[in-house]
């Protein structure tokens, strides 16, 4: 009786170690985004929620939370903070002449991540109009240029 529960048991051990020795470990994580990965020049295509046209621009800037530029044709530059949380870029804009309601000042704030080189992610715009403060919210996406 003793060999017939030994037996059955040994074969479960056996069975269970087999197991976790065939299991492979998880892959290591991506490298933590930074700065310096992000520093140069991007093209962004930028869309609105209800806006029928897209917004063409470029950004650039070193490895750096400041010194960052939004550039837009017809228009002077405009300075950004940018920063890295967690996996995200998160960039904020000064104030500036709203490209799409004249005479409104606006500022943008965007959360992107790096995929497969593109850089990709979310935009909140914050309008001052005589009404009061009015959001807007989009999506952008963002190729790396030659300067």
């Amino acid at each position: 009786m003793r060999r017939a529960v030994v037996l059955p048991a040994t074969l479960l051990l056996l069975a269970c170690q087999a197991k976790a020795e065939a299991e492979a470990p998880p892959p290591p994580p991506p490298p933590a985004l930074t700065l310096a990965a992000l520093a140069g020049n991007w093209e962004s295509v930028s869309r609105l929620e209800g806006v029928p046209d897209s917004v063409i621009s470029r950004f650039s800037g070193p490895a750096a939370e400041t010194g960052w530029l939004l550039l837009v044709p017809d228009r002077d530059p405009i300075p950004m903070r940018v920063w890295i949380q967690d996996d995200s870029m998160i960039a904020v804009t000064e104030k500036y002449p709203s490209l799409l309601r004249p005479g409104v000042m606006v500022q943008v704030r965007t959360s992107g991540v790096l995929v497969d080189s593109v850089l990709q992610g979310i935009l909140l715009a914050t309008y001052d109009s005589s009404a009061g403060q009015q959001g807007g919210r989009g999506t952008f996406r963002a190729r790396r240029v030659a300067a």
